[in-house]
C-alpha cells in the first residue's frame, strides 16, 4: 500500500517517550523525575476527574488530596517546567484565572 507505514511499538522496557512530540529537554528531565517517583506509588489523583474539574468543590477536594501525595513536589516541578495552565498539579490550581 502506497504511503503506508507501521507505527513504532515501543518495547516493554522503553516506557513513555515525549521526545518525539517536541518536548524540550528540560521538560523531559522533569517528566523522567516524576515518572521515577511514581514507580510503585499510588497517587490520590490517579483516574479521578476532580483534578481537572472547574468546580470549586472538586478543586478543593483535589488540593486537599495532594497534601498527602508522595510525589507532590515532583508533580509541581513538572507543571512549572511545562507551564501547565489547567487542573491541579502538586496541590496548586493551575487554571487560568483561577478563583
Amino acid at each position: 500500500m502506497r504511503g503506508w507505514t507501521v507505527m513504532h511499538a515501543p518495547a516493554a522496557d522503553e516506557g513513555i517517550s515525549l521526545a518525539g512530540m517536541g518536548i524540550p529537554p528540560e521538560s523531559m528531565e522533569a517528566w523522567n523525575h516524576l515518572q521515577g517517583r511514581l514507580e510503585g506509588e499510588q497517587t490520590p489523583c490517579y483516574g479521578k476527574p476532580q483534578w481537572t474539574s472547574n468546580k470549586a468543590g472538586d478543586k478543593a477536594y483535589a488540593i486537599a488530596g495532594c497534601l498527602a501525595c508522595p510525589v507532590r513536589a515532583a508533580c509541581a516541578e513538572f507543571a512549572d517546567i511545562n507551564g501547565e495552565t489547567s487542573g491541579i498539579w502538586g496541590g496548586i490550581d493551575r487554571s487560568k484565572g483561577n478563583p
